[in-house]
């Protein structure tokens, strides 16, 4: 039973007799209808196979109190069990693409690693990886990851050319140049030149062979430190793993003590689908002592 002390609760929160009500009723079916729940899961709980998109572009957020409705409206209390529920997934039932799109969609944002390198024979090649992190500050290891394309090339041009030259250089993603980015991103024969399909423009490196991006405000000269295949199946991959010999940053955007400002830095990450995101909206948690 909806305890007076919640029913005048809700009345103070809204102003509105029906909707304190109903505010009780909801606390009803939470507290009483524990064992309706249990039976409704079992027609509510979502099939892998057929479980509907979700447009997030249209979820509206939470609020904080309940709301009076406007007048005229229709009010639909939702089952607790149905928001609950949560969908398990056996990876090896699975399409492949339909593993990376969870992956994708998943673990975001993620950092870009725009990756530039020389081949063999001389031709240079600029691609971005989104599979992208830090492995070792001590010494300095980036770790980024090529995925296994289809085709008669599965493998990519930057792990093909890092294999024979064991070098390359990884540029950091703003947002002024994201665009040109963008445009590395398609399938190019080996022999292409992915700077002059950008536009962007490149520098010499201090130790690698490998240009640089000028437009790009920080960027890591690498040697390789290590390759670690994980798999030679379609959308698997191999972890390449490269000690930075050189860093190189615009003066006006580091301190003495290395601290990089981000405003200046002005990066872009990659979220699931053709989706970026800006890291201009940020907020500080101070790690305990």
């Amino acid at each position: 039973m909806c305890s007076s002390d919640l029913f005048r609760k809700l009345l103070a929160a809204n102003g509105n007799f029906t909707w304190a009500l109903v505010g009780c009723a909801v606390d009803l079916i939470a507290e009483n209808d524990g064992a309706a729940a249990d039976a409704d899961h079992q027609h509510v709980e979502a099939d892998v196979n057929t479980a509907p998109e979700v447009n997030l572009k249209k979820r509206s957020p939470q609020p904080d109190v309940l709301r009076a409705p406007e007048p005229g409206s229709r009010v639909v209390v939702c089952h607790p069990g149905i928001i609950a529920k949560k969908m398990t997934i056996d990876p090896s039932t699975r399409d492949p693409f339909d593993i990376y799109r969870l992956l994708a969609g998943s673990i975001t944002p993620r950092p870009i690693a725009f990756v530039s390198t020389v081949s063999a024979d001389g031709v240079r090649n600029l691609a971005p990886y989104s599979f992208f992190t830090v492995a070792s500050s001590n010494p300095p290891i980036l770790a980024f990851a090529p995925m296994v394309r289809g085709g008669e090339r599965p493998k990519k041009d930057t792990l093909v050319n890092i294999e024979a030259t064991g070098e390359f250089v990884v540029n950091i993603v703003s947002e002024d140049f994201g665009e040109k980015m963008n445009l590395t991103s398609g399938e190019y024969p080996p022999d292409v030149d992915e700077f002059q399909v950008s536009g962007l423009t490149p520098v010499p490196s201090d130790v690698v062979k490998a240009p640089r991006v000028k437009e790009a405000r920080v960027t890591m000269e690498c040697k390789l430190h290590q390759l670690v295949p994980v798999s030679d199946e379609l959308l698997g991959g191999t972890l390449v793993l490269g000690e930075v010999v050189r860093f190189h940053v615009q003066d006006d955007m580091i301190n003495e003590i290395c601290e990089i400002d981000p405003d200046k830095l002005n990066t872009i990450g990659r979220m699931g689908g053709p989706v970026y995101t800006r890291t201009k909206d940020r907020f500080e948690m101070i790690r305990p002592a």
